[in-house]
């Protein structure tokens, strides 16, 4: 498990780590710190995760807005969340 300098955690489990981890990421700046826990699951089998992305519109003129919305689901997928895209304007 690594954590970059953006604070990106990032970890690629093998198969022998099938289970459920107790994670807990701490920062400090030497005098306070603040911390986050959390439990990530980690399953044996490869399991299907399925992707969809909707533009609209999807004919666009240079400056127009466009709506990008990405969802997931899949197995371990318990909670889909509504992609953080919510708009992005072409210039």
């Amino acid at each position: 498990m690594t954590i970059d300098q953006t604070g990106l955690i990032s970890w690629t489990p093998g198969s022998a780590q099938a289970g459920n981890h107790a994670i807990v990421s701490r920062v400090s700046d030497g005098q306070y710190y603040t911390q986050q826990s959390y439990t990530l699951e980690v399953s044996s089998e490869a399991l299907p995760l399925t992707v969809d992305i909707a533009i609209t519109p999807q004919t666009i003129n240079i400056g127009d807005t466009v709506h990008i919305t990405v969802s997931t689901s899949g197995a371990l997928v318990k909670q889909p969340r509504p992609s953080l895209l919510t708009g992005i304007t072409l210039r």
